[in-house]
């Protein structure tokens, strides 16, 4: 739809790239980028100017895009500025608002705005049926694919994470050329373990007796941001003595995503599963769009 205010909330990264990136092209003229499309981030936020830009009249494309990343992360206050802004409208502008969070008194307040003023789009987490056939897509797309055994470690490993599933795929891809399958032994030779593994490996190694291994383990746990929290349930041996919980710290991103294969038309085969897309547009100006139906697109 034609409506001047996006906003992308979620969890999942690479569905909010692009999304973002299907609603600049459909309103920028790419000949005219350099005048009509401002990308501010949230640590750089200045309401005022944010708003000004976005009621600018564009030069050449549809509408002026102006692009709010990470406004998870804005200042206090400015993002109230900007729901309030968003109030007076713009004739020309789209005001691309791209979060993974819409918690907070503020950030409701600014979803509220942008769901009466245009639209809503919920990016969540993938479940494990959706991991697994962009997986098997992404293997396509590279030329490569996976061993029904190889892509159940890599979820159970990485977990439903597009981005960093299509990281590992990338370089599974490149460890396996000119083979093109991809087996479980490569998945456990250069894939990441699972927290879970890497705490269990830990414990282990302290009831051993292995102390230059488990401080090596524990030194390994705190830089890949492990909760050791996530394995207490599963721990049924008296051996092995539940530590104490460590903070934790969200694991590191790449600038950029990789490149992302397009969607292929089910062939209609016997066993063929359908992803189900991981957002929703939840809202529009002329009638409520709100749904509860997870994953779907109004």
């Amino acid at each position: 739809p034609d409506k001047p205010v996006w906003a992308v909330v979620g969890p999942e990264d690479m569905t909010r790239h692009r999304v973002v990136e299907a609603i600049t092209a459909r309103f920028l003229d790419p000949s005219f980028a350099d005048f009509d499309l401002d990308t501010v981030d949230a640590s750089s936020l200045d309401a005022n100017r944010l708003l000004g830009a976005w009621r600018t009249l564009p030069l050449g494309s549809p509408r002026r895009v102006v692009i709010a990343r990470n406004l998870e992360e804005a200042q206090a206050g400015e993002i109230g500025k900007v729901a309030e802004g968003i109030k007076q409208g713009s004739q020309k502008g789209c005001l691309i608002l791209d979060s993974a969070s819409e918690t907070g008194r503020e950030m409701k307040a600014l979803v509220k705005a942008a769901d009466a003023a245009g639209v809503v789009v919920n990016c969540q987490s993938p479940k494990p049926d959706d991991a697994r056939v962009f997986l098997t897509e992404t293997a396509t797309a590279k030329g490569v694919k996976y061993e029904a055994a190889a892509a159940a470690e890599l979820i159970r490993r990485i977990g439903p994470d597009l981005w960093m599933l299509s990281t590992e795929t990338e370089k599974l891809a490149n460890h396996v050329w000119p083979e093109t399958v991809i087996r479980k032994a490569d998945v456990e030779r250069l894939s990441p373990a699972s927290p879970e593994d890497r705490i269990f490996a830990m414990i282990d190694a302290v009831c051993e007796g292995r102390q230059g291994a488990a401080d090596s383990m524990l030194r390994d746990v705190f830089l890949a941001g492990d909760d050791i929290r996530c394995a207490v349930p599963p721990v049924s041996s008296p051996a092995r003595n539940t530590p104490p919980s460590m903070p934790s710290a969200a694991p590191s991103r790449p600038s950029h995503p990789p490149s992302i294969p397009a969607q292929q038309p089910s062939s209609g085969a016997a066993g063929d599963t359908r992803p189900t897309p991981a957002f929703r547009i939840t809202g529009s100006r002329r009638h409520s769009n709100r749904s509860d139906r997870s994953g779907g697109c109004h």
